[in-house]
């Protein structure tokens, strides 16, 4: 069983296939930590709280996110694949927007 805590940043494109709807992007910075077991094939589980922002939409606030997924633990390296759900509050209109995410990941460990 391994705990580590983490610090993250990330930026989001989405982009609109409607006339209806304009493209925007969205950062969040935010602190959480990751849970895994295992030593070589290593499953895990993640959660982060922080603040998210787009000035296209001009929205800024609480950002939360959680997910799940799968690393190969070599040495120093850790690289995998992984699921997850964020979700944004905008803190002047309390407009919620949530979005799935999936990706790769690669870890150097110190």
């Amino acid at each position: 069983v391994y705990i580590a805590p983490e610090v993250t940043l990330g930026f989001t494109s989405f982009k609109s296939d409607s006339a209806l709807a304009a493209d925007f992007k969205i950062g969040q910075v935010g602190a959480g930590g990751r849970v895994g077991f295992g030593k070589l094939i290593v499953p895990f589980v993640y959660a982060h709280i922080g603040y998210g922002w787009s000035k296209d939409m001009d929205w800024g606030g609480m950002v939360i996110d959680g997910g799940g997924g799968l690393d190969l633990s070599l040495k120093f390296v850790k690289v995998g694949i992984h699921v997850g759900y964020n979700r944004m509050k905008d803190k002047d209109t309390d407009v919620k927007f949530g979005w799935m995410e999936f990706g790769a990941h690669v870890y150097l460990e110190l």
